[in-house]
């Protein structure tokens, strides 16, 4: 079991002597993004062993970071990137073997999901590189999500300060606290503890759910602050921003919902069911357009990941094979034109990309009506940045990988 050592007494014996080496191996493994092994025979630098670490992996604007590389030869330098930066960072060295630094995370960075990429170099020029991802919590973010229910999805064990609280059994119901590559959780007892965020149900799908449950039962004052609260978690939500133009109507509240429809425009300016409630809509507004005051536009919640590292990672896993050979993208697509053609009404929701811990989750977000009822119908991939590898995480996308 790790322990956990004091990070502020470290950080400050790192920025006297840039060479002093962490032991991760005292760290709780829940604070570290950490990659260890040795190098593929497919990589130009054969090392026998590489490890890579970053803490803590959960920080805040302008806060330290401290980056270390453990190897069995000896090299010529390591170089740290952040992001898609082309500014290289130095790790510094006293044996050519042990590599580390401190990182100031900048001022300026967004909230959520973000890449380190360590560059190793030899004297002959040839190189490995190994990526840790860590997230840039923003407080906004958090009070945001701050109660929101969640549902455990597989079987979860329920820690804190490195013990055991609970176990969780799919189905029970607990509410958000805060969110990384964890989450932490609230029992109903009042308990918490970090729970793996795979084994959880996505807090803004339970938040929109809720609010299209409390739509059809006609409890429009609910729905409102449901779907409010979803797309204040989630503003590019465009299924709970059209349903909470609906629900504002409903209301009676035409001013709300007039400047909630124009937020949707600003959004998806092209997608045709935001047209069409605009249609149907705008005749029934009673007020002239030049006396309608807008509603004011949540702010922009940060993304799971910045722009860049989103559209790498997803691009690397539309590009990615199935068993059968077909690329990634091209069987998703059979897949959802195969369910539309069968009568089934699927809404798709697009891509998002996570902090996975040693890795990234990549997922395409996706809804099926069936009977009248909705149900989240995602599919999720692990993405290796450097290994450029594509593992399916839960059974649809298993399925597609297996049988498409």
């Amino acid at each position: 079991m790790f322990n956990k050592i004091l990070l502020s007494v470290c950080l400050t014996a790192l920025i006297c002597v840039p060479a002093f080496a962490l032991n991760f191996d005292e760290m709780d493994s829940q604070t570290i993004s950490l990659k260890a092994g040795p190098s593929d025979v497919t990589e130009e630098l054969s090392i026998a062993w590489v490890e890579t670490a970053l803490y803590p992996k959960n920080v805040t604007r302008g806060q330290e970071v401290f980056l270390e590389v453990k190897l069995t030869s000896r090299v010529k330098e390591v170089v740290a990137y952040l992001d898609s930066s082309q500014s290289p960072l130095p790790l510094f060295s006293d044996n050519s073997k042990d590599w580390s630094r401190v990182m100031k995370i900048p001022e300026s960075l967004k909230g959520g999901a973000h890449l380190i990429k360590m560059v190793i170099r030899d004297a002959a020029g040839r190189a490995i590189q190994r990526s840790l991802d860590f997230v840039m919590n923003d407080p906004a973010e958090q009070a945001a999500l701050e109660g929101v229910p969640l549902t455990v999805i597989n079987t979860s064990i329920v820690t804190d300060k490195g013990e055991t609280v609970r176990t969780l059994l799919p189905g029970v119901k607990v509410s958000a606290v805060t969110k990384a590559a964890f989450y932490r959780v609230r029992l109903s007892d009042g308990k918490e503890g970090w729970v793996e965020a795979q084994n959880l149900s996505d807090p803004t799908e339970e938040l929109y759910l809720s609010g299209l449950k409390a739509f059809k039962e006609k409890d429009y004052g609910r729905a409102a602050s449901v779907l409010g609260k979803t797309v204040e978690y989630s503003p590019d939500h465009i299924k709970a921003r059209l349903l909470l133009v609906q629900t504002y109507f409903k209301l009676n509240e035409k001013t709300s919902a007039m400047g909630e429809l124009k937020a949707l425009k600003e959004i998806a300016p092209l997608n045709p069911e935001v047209a069409a409630l605009s249609d149907s809509l705008i005749g029934n507004v009673a007020v002239r357009p030049a006396t309608v005051v807008l509603a004011k536009k949540p702010a922009p919640m940060p993304a799971m990941a910045n722009t860049i590292v989103v559209s790498d990672s997803v691009n690397l896993v539309k590009g990615g094979r199935t068993s059968k050979g077909t690329a990634i993208s091209s069987a998703l697509a059979s897949v959802l034109s195969l369910t539309k053609s069968l009568g089934t009404k699927i809404f798709e929701d697009g891509w998002q990309v996570r902090s996975a811990g040693d890795g990234l989750r990549v997922v395409f977000n996706c809804r099926q009506e069936r009977s009248g009822k909705v149900e989240a119908e995602n599919f999720e991939w692990k993405l290796d940045p450097d290994t450029r590898r594509v593992t399916p995480l839960n059974d649809n996308a298993r399925l597609l990988m297996s049988r498409w």
